[in-house]
């Protein structure tokens, strides 16, 4: 009889050392589920974070590219202008030389 209530005992502290440790698993795995939660959060909020930044690079470019579009076009007309400036500066300069010849 004594032995048996020495194993009962013995199994009963075997149980609830069982019961305590489970109860630590449970903790920690709270524990854990909660960290991973915050850590989606962080996750979620740079994900927007990111998206937030593409779409600003993405306005950012389209203003650039029209900005540089802009400036072909006036070097396109700057260049235009400068070959017709050139063209009469040519046609100037032969027709004073040709009134040189004339005048000599």
């Amino acid at each position: 009889m004594i032995l048996s209530k020495d194993l009962k005992a013995q199994k009963e502290g075997e149980v609830e050392s069982c019961q305590i440790a489970l109860g630590n698993l449970r903790s920690k795995v709270i524990t854990l589920r909660n960290e991973a939660l915050e850590k989606d959060k962080l996750l979620f909020s740079l994900v927007d974070m990111l998206k937030a930044s593409e779409v600003n690079l993405s306005a950012q470019t389209e203003t650039h590219e029209a900005e540089v579009e802009g400036l072909k076009k006036k070097l396109v007309e700057m260049n235009e202008n400068f070959e017709v400036v050139k063209a009469k500066q040519e046609i100037s300069e032969m027709e004073r030389s040709r009134v040189q010849k004339n005048v000599e």
